[in-house]
C-alpha cells in the first residue's frame, strides 16, 4: 500500500485499522482508578473483558423495581412486565430487605442462574441528573467515567484509557520489552470506542476484521512502504516520523496478535452460531495464546425498545 493511501485510512490521533479471525478489533497502546488497582493483590494478571450491550435498553422492563410497582405499572401501563401470570417477572433475590427487592425480565433465566451462583452482580443508580433523553450521551458519559455535571459532562478521555496509562506510563504507542501487546483490544466494532480514549495521542488501534488469522498479518505487511532514510528537520518531519512509528507499532503488534491467536486454542468445542459468541470465541484464543492485553471490548447490537 503505498504512503499516501495508507494516510487516508487512518482516522484521527494516530489511529490505524487491521482485521483477525473476520472481527474488527482495536489494539490500544495506551490509556487514576489504575493507581489503586496497581497496589491491589493479585491484580497483575487477571484480564477484564466487557461486553456492551449497544443501544437504547429500557432498564425499567430489564430490571423490574418490585417496591415501586404500582407507580411503575401505571407510568407504562401497556409495556409493563407482569406481576403475575406466566409472563411474571422473575424475583432476583428474596433474601433482600423489600425496599431493595427487583425482578429481572421473565426471559432472564440464565442471569438469575448467574446471580444464584455468585456469578453476576447489578449496578443501580448509574443515571445522571436531568437526563436530556439521549442514550448516545448517556454511552458517552459510562464510556467517559463523567457524570453529567457541567464539569464532567464532556470528557473527552475514557476510564478505560485513563486507567490503561496510569498503569503503564511508559508504553506510549509502541511496544516496550515489558508490555510488548497492546493494552487494549476492542473487537467487533470498526469506530474506536470513546472509553479507550487517553489524555495523550499515544494511542494505537487495529481494527481486525474481515481477515482470518493466517492472512492477519501479511495484510499489515502490505501497509506503507520502505521507511525513509532522511527525514526532514521541519514539522512536515515530525509529521512523517509519527506515521512510520505507527506503521512499525502496528506491524509489531500484528505478529504479536498473530502469533497468540495461531498459539491459542478454544476449551469449548462449540460456541452459539451469534456474533457475540464469535468476538468471545476469538479474545479466548488470544488469551489462551499468551496475549498480555489487560483489557478486551466487545459488543452487541439491538438493545432498543
Amino acid at each position: 500500500m503505498k504512503r499516501r493511501n495508507f494516510l487516508k485510512i487512518l482516522p484521527a490521533a494516530g489511529v490505524s485499522s487491521v482485521v483477525v479471525n473476520g472481527h474488527a478489533m482495536r489494539p490500544f497502546a495506551n490509556s487514576k482508578i489504575a493507581k489503586i488497582m496497581a497496589d491491589c493483590d493479585g491484580v497483575e494478571d487477571r484480564v477484564l473483558v466487557l461486553i456492551q450491550l449497544k443501544g437504547g435498553n429500557d432498564g425499567l422492563n430489564m430490571l423490574i423495581p418490585v417496591q415501586q410497582y404500582p407507580l411503575y405499572a401505571a407510568l407504562r401501563p401497556s409495556i409493563r412486565i407482569p406481576d403475575a401470570g406466566a409472563n411474571k417477572y422473575i424475583d432476583l433475590d428474596n433474601s433482600l430487605p423489600s425496599v431493595d427487592k427487583v425482578g429481572l425480565h421473565p426471559v432472564m433465566t440464565s442471569l438469575k442462574d448467574m446471580y444464584d451462583d455468585g456469578l453476576a452482580a447489578i449496578v443501580q443508580g448509574v443515571g445522571y441528573a436531568d437526563m436530556n433523553g439521549s442514550h448516545f450521551k448517556g454511552t458517552d458519559i459510562w464510556l467517559s467515567g463523567g457524570d453529567g455535571t457541567p464539569e464532567n459532562n464532556n470528557i473527552q478521555s475514557g476510564w478505560m484509557g485513563r486507567a490503561l496509562q496510569a498503569m503503564y506510563p511508559d508504553v506510549k504507542g509502541i511496544p516496550t520489552p515489558e508490555m510488548p501487546d497492546p493494552l487494549g483490544i476492542q473487537v467487533g466494532d470498526p469506530n474506536p470506542s470513546l472509553g479507550f480514549h487517553t489524555e495523550t495521542q499515544h494511542q494505537n488501534v487495529i481494527n481486525l476484521s474481515g481477515q482470518d488469522p493466517a492472512g492477519f498479518y501479511s495484510l499489515i505487511q502490505t501497509i506503507g512502504g520502505a521507511p525513509l532514510l532522511n527525514v526532514p528537520d521541519s514539522e512536515y518531519g515530525e509529521e512523517i516520523a509519527f506515521i512510520q512509528g505507527i506503521e512499525n507499532s502496528l506491524s509489531l503488534y500484528a505478529q504479536r496478535i498473530s502469533d497468540a491467536f495461531n498459539a491459542g486454542s478454544n476449551s469449548l468445542s462449540s460456541y452459539p452460531q451469534i456474533g457475540l459468541a464469535d468476538q468471545l470465541k476469538t479474545i479466548a484464543r488470544l488469551i489462551k495464546g499468551g496475549l498480555k492485553t489487560k483489557i478486551y471490548l466487545c459488543s452487541m447490537g439491538g438493545f432498543d425498545t
